[in-house]
């Protein structure tokens, strides 16, 4: 690969944070714009201990041994909080051998993170990441007596103490690790009652006795007051990640919510912003809300496709379906008079529950982003050496032109090229790739994020990046490795649409690459 190309891939990927670290003394040789920003005591020479506040916890330099990757887990508040960070072997300009330090923001649900420790479920101990200064305060130590101590003298309601001492036992770790499960619990403090989840999920390591457990202050979420009676009398479920991630939505990008009955056709509107109350509620016929939306809010040229996409007997059409989730978003200009018509999204989350399929529309004004000009990639001043260092990061490397479906294979497998031959349609080549290197139970989710139709749906400049972990195949050299595979937008048309995309896919699992194996 071209030392350009795999600056156009810097340039898609500005919330990165790459530091070229000294083997011999740990003195930084190296650091990109977006490194300085989250870093500014990063500076040549300087140990890179010194640039993290003095801790080495959750550095992959600590248990890289004689490897030629380690991954690992972290915390810095200056990259928005839980971060991943991959480190790989390289001689810098060619003579001095170094480490190429990565630090990538985890995508979060825009909760505070409370507590993080990286756990060692074997040797039953623990590495404490990030703690704040209230309630429970875990050290570097032993794990199950810390976690007992939470249960019992961590401020935790009483209601909720038999479930988060069963989810902390080593087993249920361990199951919660295996299903993605989470805890939502109560904690008291000076203030009165809050919520609370408590996750756990692998470390990326490659080892599976090594885990992370992360404590976040969810209190704001949509739901009942957590200290009245009803609620505690209620019993309460482990949450799902995604159960978290709907509140999140409600809480940090949506201002008006619409929950419609199928059955009934009635509709409940919520304004986000205000208390929960009955003064910010309304209620009344969907139908009718849709019908007047369209005589006196929607721009005539959008009334097609909204009437199309929220019209009730799509709702329900669409429900029947749903088997879990599912979501459909619906842009369309709103007239404001006599200024310019406001550009509003709303998206329509489909839950399939007990009692049926819930509909709720949240809506939001997306004006500013797309009326904003498209933000022009930001020119790293990377050497040459950073650069190709970063080659042992992705075996796999395209430019996909979303406008015309093809693609350009830059750096590739040589089985991969060998299956795909001389194809060149770019929604092809994902089935054909699919079905030849990717494990079956995962083949569906790869495709429902990458085709060309979602990247041209999704990805916008606000929205750069879509991105999918699956399992290699078995029967391939590469039987049961993780990967994760990353589109990222590098180039948009008119109406900020996608046109070009740069598509990577990185090894994760943590282990020696094969060697002899082609990379880049």
């Amino acid at each position: 690969m071209e030392n350009q190309d795999y600056e156009n891939i810097l340039n898609t990927m500005p919330g990165t944070g790459v530091y070229v670290i000294r083997e011999e003394d740990h003195g930084i040789l190296y650091f990109n714009k977006k490194a300085k920003e989250a870093t500014p005591e990063a500076a040549l020479g300087v140990p890179c201990r010194d640039v993290w506040g003095g801790s080495c916890a959750g550095c992959p330099l600590e248990t890289m041994e004689d490897r030629r990757e380690s991954r690992s887990v972290g915390y810095h508040d200056s990259y928005g909080g839980v971060v991943d960070i991959t480190a790989a072997r390289t001689l810098w300009e060619g003579r001095t051998p170094a480490v190429v330090l990565t630090v990538t923001p985890r995508a979060e649900d825009g909760f505070a993170c409370r507590k993080l420790l990286r756990l060692d479920l074997e040797g039953d101990a623990c590495t404490v990441l990030k703690s704040d200064g209230e309630g429970w305060q875990p050290q570097d130590g032993p794990l199950s007596l810390q976690l007992e101590d939470l249960a019992r003298n961590g401020g935790v309601h009483p209601g909720d103490r038999a479930r988060l001492a069963a989810y902390i036992r080593p087993e249920g770790l361990r199951d919660a690790l295996r299903k993605g499960g989470t805890l939502l619990y109560r904690r008291r403090d000076a203030a009165g009652v809050r919520w609370n989840l408590m996750e756990v999920f692998p470390d990326l390591s490659g080892e599976d006795r090594f885990a992370v457990l992360c404590i976040r202050d969810v209190h704001g979420a949509p739901g009942e007051d957590p200290d009245s009676p009803e609620e505690q009398a209620r019993p309460q479920p482990a949450y799902t990640r995604r159960d978290m991630q709907m509140a999140a939505i409600l809480k940090s990008r949506f201002k008006m919510m619409n929950t419609v009955d199928l059955e009934t056709g009635l509709c409940e509107r919520v304004d986000l912003s205000r208390p929960t109350g009955p003064e910010n509620t309304r209620s009344g016929d969907y139908s009718h809300f849709v019908q007047y939306a369209l005589d006196r809010v929607v721009h005539p040229d959008d009334a097609g496709t909204y009437q199309e996409q929220l019209s009730l007997e799509h709702l329900r059409k669409k429900a029947e379906t749903v088997e879990d989730f599912a979501e459909e978003v619906c842009l369309y200009r709103q007239l404001a008079g006599d200024e310019d018509p406001r550009w509003i999204e709303l998206r329509v989350i489909y839950t399939r529950q007990q009692d049926g399929v819930t509909v709720n529309i949240l809506g939001q004004d997306v004006t500013r982003a797309k009326c904003q000009e498209a933000s022009r990639l930001q020119a790293l001043e990377d050497r040459a050496a950073v650069i190709s260092s970063l080659s042992s990061l992705f075996f796999s490397t395209y430019y996909i032109n979303l406008e015309q479906d093809t693609f350009r294979a830059v750096v590739q497998m040589r089985r991969v090229g060998d299956i795909l031959g001389e194809e060149v349609e770019c929604s092809a080549a994902f089935q054909i790739y699919a079905n030849h290197f990717i494990h079956p139970e995962d083949r569906q989710e790869y495709l429902q994020v990458m085709n060309t139709r979602n990247l041209r749906e999704t990805l916008r400049w606000w929205n750069p990046c879509a991105a999918v972990e699956y399992r290699m195949a078995p029967g391939t050299p590469e039987e049961g490795r993780r990967v994760r595979a990353t589109a990222v937008l590098a180039q948009t048309g008119p109406d900020d649409i996608p046109m070009t995309v740069v598509y990577v896919a990185q090894d994760i699992s943590g282990s020696r690459r094969t060697e002899g194996e082609t990379h880049g």
